[in-house]
């Protein structure tokens, strides 16, 4: 049985990324023969719907409830000045590798 904490991880390991969409907290993932077995298994699949969307006429899952966006990574400086540009080197590491507010070319507002 897929627990409701571990549906979102089991769909993201068993299909493509343009097969997973979200609105909101609403997850939603394409009908394929393995998001099937995935539903089939989830312990709380009476809440699943399925739609045909608009753009590709395709059938797709709705799964209530159980999209959780990923923690972004943040370093130390961007903790301290949430919301200003800047350059993550002050911590000593390599930005690109630890921090998704990076700015190639930095502007500090005073």
């Amino acid at each position: 049985m897929i627990k409701f904490t571990e549906i979102q991880a089991a769909i993201e390991a068993a299909t493509k990324p343009e097969e997973i969409d979200h609105h909101g907290n609403d997850l939603y993932c394409k009908v394929t023969p393995a998001t099937t077995a995935i539903i089939n298994d989830y312990e709380s699949k009476c809440n699943v719907t399925t739609f045909i969307d608009n753009i590709n006429s395709e059938l797709w899952y709705e799964i209530p409830f159980c999209y959780v966006e990923k923690p972004k990574k943040t370093c130390k400086t961007c903790l301290l000045y949430q919301g200003y540009r800047h350059s993550c080197y002050s911590d000593g590491v390599n930005p690109t590798d630890i921090c998704d507010r990076y700015q190639p070319n930095p502007v500090i507002y005073l």
